[in-house]
């Protein structure tokens, strides 16, 4: 996955994902590193057609860092470019052993974004887009 893409993370929010997570996997809990991925909670292909969206696809609050045997899991064994979905309760250390009370209003806040996406979807199918 060396290309360079649109929604990709900048390495600033990788980096403040890492700290948030305390260097775990936020699905599994194993120790992770700044050269391990960084996963999009709603995947990026979602912002192709929601220039707001598109903005909130690259911070660090749609970010969970994996490691590389979950990130393979997630894409359903690297189909990478179809744009894995698993909600955000898949992720139970998105916030690390000392930041578990974030979890719940992060969740929050990732399934608001996640109906934001399917009300702009809904319209655009009535509108035959």
């Amino acid at each position: 996955m060396g290309e360079k893409r649109e929604f990709d993370f900048m390495r600033g929010v990788r980096e403040a994902t890492l700290v948030r997570q305390g260097g775990l996997c936020a699905a599994c809990k194993r120790a992770v590193g700044p050269s391990d991925p960084a996963h999009h909670v709603i995947p990026q292909q979602c912002g192709r057609s929601n220039p707001t969206l598109a903005r909130f696809l690259r911070t660090a609050e749609n970010c969970v860092k994996l490691c590389p045997p979950c990130h393979e899991r997630y894409h359903e064994s690297g189909r990478y470019r179809d744009g894995a979905v698993a909600e955000p309760k898949h992720f139970p250390w998105s916030h690390g052993v000392v930041g578990k009370a974030g979890h719940a209003p992060w969740c929050a806040k990732i399934l608001q974004h996640w109906a934001g996406i399917a009300k702009v979807a809904d319209a655009r199918r009535r509108a035959g887009v």
